[in-house]
């Protein structure tokens, strides 16, 4: 008879302990590279590279882009206010390459996790993406 409550106890604490499940963060690494990028699940899809890689900035949309020379890799996230500083939270539109096609992910809710000059670091825990992005002026 004494071991029910004993079980209930264990099994309680077990059950309590699994819902303490730590959110998942940006990657360290990524923000560190001063690089515009983009990385979703940990995975890196995109890396732009001064050489071999294209630039935009749309003032009136607040859509960043970002490209190979021949468009084959590529992304674009276009939010609905300029994100500008550490812990502000916006709501962007993301179109991306992966693989052989596209992806898509709409309505973000995209926290700042970091601002250096024209840098901007963004982030989505629940869908684990990261994106870099650069204000061209």
């Amino acid at each position: 008879m004494k071991r029910a409550p004993l079980l209930t106890l264990l099994l309680l604490s077990v059950l309590t302990g699994c819902s303490c499940e730590k959110e998942p963060e940006i990657d360290s690494a990524f923000l560190e590279s001063t690089a515009v990028g983009l990385q979703i699940k940990g995975t890196t899809l995109f890396s732009y590279d001064p050489l071999t890689c294209q630039l935009g900035y749309g003032y009136d949309t607040n859509q960043f882009r970002a490209s190979n020379d021949n468009g084959t890799e590529f992304f674009t996230l276009t939010c609905d206010k300029l994100p500008v500083s550490k812990g502000q939270t916006v709501k962007g539109d993301l179109v991306f390459t992966r693989g052989n096609g596209t992806g898509k992910e709409s309505g973000l809710k995209l926290t700042v996790e970091k601002v250096q000059g024209d840098l901007i670091w963004l982030w989505n825990s629940s869908k684990q993406i990261a994106v870099c992005v650069q204000i061209l002026r």
